[in-house]
């Protein structure tokens, strides 16, 4: 799979013209969430609140996983309390009833042109104090969030030339004073301190999701063994002050209680990545003929 550069330009170029205008939609029926946002090329973007425990949504989308690590810089982000899911995209439903979701869910829309746009933000909250796996990083009203763009790129294959999605991901702590979620940014470093240590992206074919949710450092799956007999990893000695939240605690967050079943747990936010990539296309950017 090798496509020249000027291959890569010219591709990249006629893919970059969608609409840049942020669009967000909430929605409720589950059907409502299975029919694609748009029938365009782009990244539909969908925020769940989920209650399900960490320990048992971590097993549950660790099982679900396909293949390898969805981005390269796994480790870092998993040190800060995020952590990325590849997933088969028929897998969706049965994952959104498994953890718990409540409320209604947040669907915008990335177009492929290329451009940040906010992803995903602290809201309401008002840390003095958070954690990134450097240390300790004080604010004084600016708020941990994550940038996000995309573009499809080339991908070269038997059946001719297709195209795959790359999502690039920056997290950044944005001055006080901040768009919604779902607008775009310029320039990431003009009005916050972008995070470039942690940026990360992956490529997405056709038929995969991504789902990016917020877990503590520590944790980590559960083997058979320790689900049939209860048995894991117990703290020893006298239980550990209260900590600051992590960079991804804080992004993904919200200040929802829950009620009914689950009235003590806290509830937490997941991204949900669904990209729409062309099959065929031309290298002017066009769908082919069949």
């Amino acid at each position: 799979m090798r496509a020249g550069v000027l291959l890569v330009l010219s591709m990249i170029a006629a893919f970059g013209s969608a609409s840049c205008t942020p669009q967000q939609y909430r929605a409720d029926a589950p059907d409502a969430l299975d029919t694609p946002l748009r029938g365009e090329t782009g990244v539909e973007v969908q925020i769940w609140t989920v209650t399900l425990d960490p320990q048992l949504m971590l097993n549950a989308l660790a099982e679900a996983q396909r293949g390898d690590e969805a981005i390269a810089n796994a480790e870092a982000w998993r040190a800060n309390a995020l952590r990325v899911f590849r997933v088969d995209r028929g897998r969706l439903p049965e994952l959104r009833a498994a953890m718990q979701r409540t409320g209604s869910v947040e669907r915008s829309w990335i177009a492929p042109d290329g451009g940040w746009q906010r992803l995903a933000d602290s809201g309401s909250s008002r840390e003095r104090l958070i954690l990134l796996d450097s240390g300790p990083l004080p604010l004084a009203g600016e708020r941990p969030e994550l940038l996000v763009r995309c573009w499809v790129e080339p991908l070269i294959a038997d059946g001719g030339v297709g195209g795959r999605m790359r999502v690039e991901f920056l997290p950044r702590i944005a001055d006080a004073g901040r768009a919604p979620v779902g607008f775009r940014v310029d320039r990431p470093g003009e009005d916050g301190l972008p995070l470039e240590r942690l940026s990360a992206s992956l490529a997405a074919l056709s038929g995969e999701a991504f789902i990016i949710a917020p877990f503590d450092p520590d944790l980590r799956v559960r083997t058979e063994e320790e689900e049939r007999t209860g048995e894991a990893d117990q703290p020893v000695g006298p239980p550990a002050p209260p900590r600051p939240p992590h960079l991804g605690e804080t992004v993904l967050r919200t200040g929802i209680s829950p009620r009914g079943s689950y009235p003590q747990r806290p509830a937490a936010r997941v991204v949900v990545l669904i990209p729409s990539i062309p099959e065929h296309y031309s290298l002017l950017g066009r769908r082919a003929e069949r």
